[in-house]
């Protein structure tokens, strides 16, 4: 084994299972696998390697096999203790303590279970209320572990340790108040406030809380913490894990090295489908060290590589990689490919268990079988259907489903009878067909309207989803310009020519922040101009845009040329008798607001082409958000066999997407 340069000491945690009368959580376990399949990968591809010593304080579900398999696919066990507060409290922080200074080594405390809210607050720390992480025992003869404890741990594993790069991940409720109501659930629980004095923290008598002038003051660790949620928010929890940490891996293993400030940033963004009010954060003691990449500079980004190797009992080659670490086979909408490294044999994915992935191709006769050190790096990945489980009906809403999806020809959802991995899961309510986590979707009586429904927020997350591949068309070959109009009275076309905002250029993958002001809904105008150094004499400019009611819109600016003379084109609304109007109005649905969703996220997308692109097989109209809406839409609607050819659309080579997110809200608030 090669000498390592530095250790990066883990303590993962993760309660599915509580002692007492505590509800459980489904998707903790997950996360921390994912977490440490991410870390591995990571470790092992730096030059030097980093060597991984993680402590793993789990407690999975009862009969729960998810460990068990996870442990098998790495050959070694993980050897996992029960996150009681005793080994929370003193053997993850005793773990983290063995970083070397001098050798600038690397501490992970991620946590992922309940969190919760107590006013066991001691006179002199100026709050209310703290914010806790429920350990196992925690109802059950125990306590949970407090914010100021947390502080104190940290504290002692750093003071003394300035070179040491410490991340905290916490995926609960309640969880950017620490430095999951629970299907799909929240991470949280209600506290027993028992009327803690200071005596029994963690911490007094060490020196740690100092009285100044009556408040009780301590010193703050230099770590970066990565929170789910604000302070008072709840987290999602689902058996495909938290929305949080899935979200997270997703983004490191797709971007690679990325900074804490970028993560919370992309996060935020990216916690669109659903609607919940779940902000991640990225926090630190000085403001500027957020904008350092993730788990500290000088590390190599992570690459795909994964490990393949010949399956003589079953007469198969296979990587030893699956849908934990993100793959997804070859399908319809395109093709999943891996290159053996040092080779240009070019294999394809045909199966994607959890922890391995069945590889076919002929090149694969030009292996050896004998040879266990094969890598290959991914090449492509396809898009994978979204998959919606039926598993919590009962079998004549099931069998009613099945009918109407063998009759139906969806193209971007699948169907299963498995809670353990899904996009979606159908659920009764009041004898209708509902959809979990979308509850500003009515339900539906009829299994094949319900299906119609659901098959356009698939379609409309997958194109949400599709990228351009590397082109000669690059963003600094463009300025984007976008104009935010706020609390202005735009309720005609009239008005909304005259109407002028804050003017700014932005770059793709950058956020823009919509408020309603003073009761008036907002609206932005987006324009994008060829710069100079493009070495093309012309381009077209086409647009998408996704609205928060799973709209498609492809008619703000279609196949507009670019060139020397006329350089710049206009996202338009609509044409008057005398010119276009270029600023588009936003709102946000009543229903969103009745189901106590603030704000709502809508997408933007411009594609660049070298010649016109056809993008109306694409476009969708909105969903109708309430009963009323539903019925009316019902006698007009037509069926998806009678609409226009649904399929992929093949892009042409040179073309590029870029993105812009818009986050629109309907109460006044600074963006966080």
């Amino acid at each position: 084994m090669p000498e390592c340069g530095r250790t990066l000491y883990a303590s993962l945690i993760g309660i599915n299972e509580y002692d007492g009368n505590v509800k459980p959580l489904k998707g903790c376990v997950k996360d921390v696998l994912l977490v440490d399949a991410f870390l591995r990968d990571f470790c092992d591809q730096q030059h030097p390697p980093i060597e991984y010593k993680p402590l793993f304080l789990l407690s999975p579900k009862e009969n729960s096999k998810e460990v068990e398999i996870y442990q098998k696919s790495l050959g070694t066990p993980l050897n996992h203790r029960s996150p009681t507060f005793q080994n929370v409290s003193h053997s993850a922080f005793s773990h983290l303590e063995q970083a070397d200074n001098s050798r600038k080594d690397i501490c992970l405390f991620y946590f992922s279970g309940h969190g919760a809210i107590t006013s066991d607050v001691p006179i002199g720390f100026g709050t209310k209320k703290l914010e806790t992480l429920v350990c196992k025992d925690s109802r059950y003869g125990a306590r949970d572990l407090r914010d100021k404890e947390i502080a104190f741990l940290l504290h002692k594993v750093l003071d003394t340790k300035p070179n040491i790069h410490c991340l905290v991940i916490t995926d609960c409720c309640h969880a950017g108040g620490l430095t999951r109501a629970a299907y799909l659930g929240y991470r949280s629980i209600e506290n027993e406030d028992s009327g803690a004095t200071l005596q029994e923290y963690l911490g007094y008598g060490k020196g740690f809380y100092k009285d100044f002038g009556g408040q009780l003051v301590y010193p703050f660790a230099d770590y970066v913490h990565l929170a789910a949620c604000t302070a008072d928010q709840k987290a999602i929890d689902s058996e495909a894990g938290g929305y949080f940490t899935k979200g997270l891996v997703d983004l490191l293993r797709k971007e690679g090295r990325t900074s804490y400030r970028q993560i919370a940033g992309r996060l935020s963004d990216a916690m669109t489908v659903s609607h919940y009010r779940q902000t991640p954060l990225a926090l630190c003691r000085e403001d500027w060290k957020l904008d350092r990449k993730f788990l500290g500079e000088g590390l190599a980004p992570l690459k795909r590589s994964y490990q393949l190797v010949y399956n003589r009992e079953r007469s198969r080659w296979q990587l030893n990689a699956g849908s934990i670490h993100g793959l997804v086979p070859s399908g319809e909408f395109g093709r999943s490919i891996v290159r053996v490294d040092g080779t240009r044999i070019e294999i394809e994915l045909a199966t994607v268990e959890l922890i391995r992935s069945l590889v076919v191709g002929d090149d694969l006769k030009l292996l050896d079988v004998g040879n266990d050190s094969y890598a290959v790096t991914l090449v492509e990945l396809a898009a994978e259907p979204m998959t919606m489980d039926i598993s919590r009906l009962d079998k004549d809403m099931k069998r009613e489903l099945i009918q109407a999806y063998d009759k139906k020809r969806c193209l971007y959802l699948n169907i299963i009878d498995d809670s353990r991995f899904f996009s979606f899961q159908a659920i009764e309510k009041e004898k209708e067909f509902s959809l979990e986590g979308y509850p500003f979707l009515p339900s539906k009586k009829n299994a094949e309207e319900f299906l119609d429904d659901i098959e356009s927020v698939a379609r409309w997350t997958y194109f949400k989803s599709l990228d351009g591949k590397p082109s000669y068309f690059k963003a600094e070959d463009f300025e984007f310009t976008v104009e935010r109009i706020e609390g202005q009275p735009i309720s005609n076309s009239k008005s909304l020519d005259w109407v002028r905002g804050k003017i700014t250029t932005i770059s793709p993958n950058t956020s823009i922040y919509l408020n309603y002001v003073n009761n008036h809904q907002p609206a932005f105008r987006f324009s994008i101009r060829m710069c100079k150094n493009l070495n093309q004499e012309e381009c077209y400019v086409a647009a998408l845009y996704f609205g928060s009611e799973f709209g498609i819109y492809d008619n703000f600016l279609t196949n507009v040329r670019l060139s020397a003379e006329n350089p710049r084109a206009h996202l338009n609304y609509h044409k008057t008798e005398n010119s276009l109007i270029h600023a588009i109005p936003l709102k946000v649905h009543p229903t969103f607001s009745k189901k106590e969703i603030e704000c709502v996220d809508e997408y933007l997308k411009i594609i660049v082409a070298d010649r016109p692109i056809d993008l109306s097989t694409i476009s969708q109209p909105d969903l109708p958000l309430d009963k009323s809406e539903a019925m009316r839409a019902g006698k007009d609607r037509i069926s998806s066999k009678e609409t226009k050819e649904s399929k992929p659309i093949i892009f042409l080579e040179s073309f590029a997407i870029f993105h812009f997110p818009i986050r629109l809200c309907r109460r006044e608030q600074e963006k966080v």
